[in-house]
């Protein structure tokens, strides 16, 4: 019966290739074939070429971690069984990443590694410096 409960989960496959028994696992080498030609019919051999099956648990992690879910969220969604696979697939994108360090700039810092290195002159929290980096990265984070 649908959904499975319970510990049938743990030992029906989540895609099968006979629905009605749901006794043959619908294999990973099937999925990336049934991806490859539908990215063929849509954008062409040689840019299908770049994808796999694969690609899209990685795209889905990455939509994930941006979204502010949980690593064992991304781990549940994505069916890995570590959390290694997180660490390797779920990337920072690029506009995560800016905002992140812009933030970071915006802080007091007291330790005394920084404290030494501010000494020097160099100034990481002045708005001429969140100006420029909001210039290179687009973002207009510093209005």
């Amino acid at each position: 019966a649908f959904p499975l409960g319970g510990r049938s989960r743990g030992s029906v496959p989540l895609f099968s290739m006979d629905p009605a028994t749901l006794e043959v696992p619908l294999r990973a080498s099937v999925m990336d074939a049934v991806v490859h030609a539908l990215l063929r019919l849509i954008m062409g051999t040689k840019e299908a070429a770049c994808y796999s099956f694969h690609s899209f648990r990685i795209g889905l992690a990455c939509a994930l971690l941006a979204a502010g879910y949980s690593h064992a969220d991304i781990q549940a969604h994505c069916r890995w069984k570590t959390d290694a696979s997180i660490q390797i697939y779920a990337r920072q994108n690029a506009e995560m990443f800016g905002a992140r360090v812009l933030a970071a700039s915006r802080r007091t810092v007291s330790s005394t590694v920084v404290a030494n290195f501010l000494r020097q002159g160099v100034d990481i929290d002045g708005d001429a410096t969140v100006v420029a980096l909001d210039g290179i990265a687009g973002l207009n984070l510093g209005q």
